[in-house]
């Protein structure tokens, strides 16, 4: 901060802001305001104040990013992303956040005084980090300025917790807005994805997975994966060129993790892992010297990544899982089902069914009707006996039966008008065969009573008789 914005931020200490907060002291500042300890009022809860600077406060541009900062971080609610939950403005026209106090310092210091970390607390930052890029990524929002000073260090339980900050010039999706024209470079080059040195206007997830890898590569090696004498020297590494891996620098590290750093740094952003948190995964496998598998899956580069027994905790996990940037990824082709394939060929047996069945084989050998008396042979059988037994009762002779009208369907064509064959009946055959003989007869009675005029004078014809009772017997 500049002397004079520094003068400009001492009258504030000890004021009262929205009859709420009561300012303590001055913790922190920077190009955009200070950073301050409060005391709210009602609750007697510490709080955190950042005010805008007093020459920013007219500055449009600066006051929609610091607008759209209260917006985007009051609706995520992650326990890896600073809470703010409320805004407002000074009686000087400066506006302000209240935060969630955080005691700690920043990752940037952090890597100031120890030069690298520790492979088990660079992977669980990672992670932790990758946790809450997941949350922002699932709600369309780009963070686009991640680097070491917006990772807050916490200490909860003599661990780090990390925590997202300033999320002031991100980018949500879709917004009709723009915080900057299109020469504007926004970002941190020394963390910057190619795609965003280029000064493409569209960037998504991909683009904070590259930071977040230039950040684990930081922590694990003790410097950044790009270093160049000036701002244009350094784009144009990250553009072009590719960083030493990282078992180059850090002898320690396990080889696999040049391999999954590598594909985090990928040039071409759809090379890179699908999403932010299948590249924490992989990161701890392989610090684990654990294998790592890659599967189809539902990320933009349809593969996912496998690493058997590593997993997020649960609060690492919150919202990872639903958070795989799907909104950022081209939706793949569709491809055929199978089960058409399979519903065609069971609609093509069963035409084929349909077919056999009203074809050939409704064409059934033709059963002779049993018209009349047979006549008796003359001729004995082979063992001395009539071929017909004499006993048994006769059906009516053919001049008995009604003739059919001419305008009556038959229900079953006549298939032949020869009578039917000689044979040798038992006693239950005979009487099955009454049993028909009177059920045709009480139906052609209720015929002749239906027709207006009888035809009993028309020449007697053999009364057709239906298949279905023939092949009862």
């Amino acid at each position: 901060m500049r002397p004079e914005q520094r003068a400009a931020a001492t009258p504030l200490v000890g004021t009262t802001l929205a009859n709420a907060y009561r300012i303590v002291r001055l913790m922190g500042e920077g190009a955009m305001g200070g950073i301050y300890e409060a005391r709210q009022l009602r609750l007697d809860k510490r709080v955190a104040i950042k005010v805008l600077a007093r020459e920013l406060a007219a500055n449009g541009e600066a006051l929609l990013r610091f607008h759209r900062e209260a917006e985007i971080t009051s609706s995520l609610g992650h326990p890896h992303i600073i809470t703010v939950f409320d805004f407002g403005s000074t009686d000087g026209g400066q506006p302000f956040l209240v935060m969630e106090y955080l005691e700690g310092e920043d990752l940037a210091n952090r890597l100031g005084r120890a030069n690298k970390l520790p492979v088990p607390a660079a992977i669980r930052i990672t992670k932790q980090v990758a946790a809450a890029l997941a949350e922002t990524h699932a709600k369309g929002i780009v963070h686009r300025d991640l680097k070491p000073a917006n990772v807050f260090l916490s200490r909860i339980q003599g661990e780090d917790f990390a925590k997202v900050l300033d999320f002031g010039i991100s980018k949500v999706r879709a917004a009709s807005t723009s915080l900057t024209n299109a020469s504007t470079l926004m970002g941190t080059p020394m963390y910057m994805a190619p795609e965003q040195a280029k000064g493409a206007s569209e960037l998504d997830h991909w683009t904070d997975q590259w930071a977040l890898a230039c950040i684990a590569y930081e922590m694990l090696t003790g410097r950044p994966p790009f270093i160049g004498d000036d701002t244009a020297a350094l784009l144009y590494m990250v553009v072009h060129e590719d960083p030493p891996p990282p078992s180059q620098i850090n002898p320690d590290l396990p080889a696999e993790i040049d391999h999954v750093i590598k594909r985090a740094l990928h040039k071409d952003q759809t090379e890179r892992f699908p999403h932010v948190t299948a590249f924490a995964r992989a990161l701890e496998a392989a610090a684990a010297g654990k294998m790592i598998s890659i599967e189809p899956g539902s990320g933009a580069t349809g593969v996912r990544v496998v690493a058997t027994g590593v997993g997020l905790t649960p609060v690492e996990a919150a919202a990872t899982m639903a958070g795989d940037a799907s909104m950022f990824a081209p939706r793949p082709p569709k491809r055929g089902s199978p089960r058409l394939a399979l519903l065609g060929a069971v609609a093509l047996l069963a035409g084929g069914g349909v077919w056999l069945a009203r074809g050939p084989l409704r064409r059934l050998t033709p059963v002779a009707p049993v018209t009349g008396q047979p006549a008796a042979s003359s001729e004995p059988s082979a063992g001395g006996k009539p071929l017909v037994d004499p006993t048994l009762p006769t059906l009516p002779a053919p001049s008995e039966a009604p003739a059919a009208a001419p305008d009556e369907p038959s229900d079953v064509e006549d298939d032949t008008d020869s009578p039917a064959p000689t044979m040798t009946m038992s006693k239950k055959e005979a009487s099955r065969r009454r049993m028909v003989r009177r059920a045709i007869s009480a139906k052609q009675a209720s015929a002749r009573a239906a027709r207006a005029a009888p035809a009993q004078n028309a020449p007697a014809q053999p009364a057709p008789m239906k298949r279905k009772l023939i092949n009862e017997l």
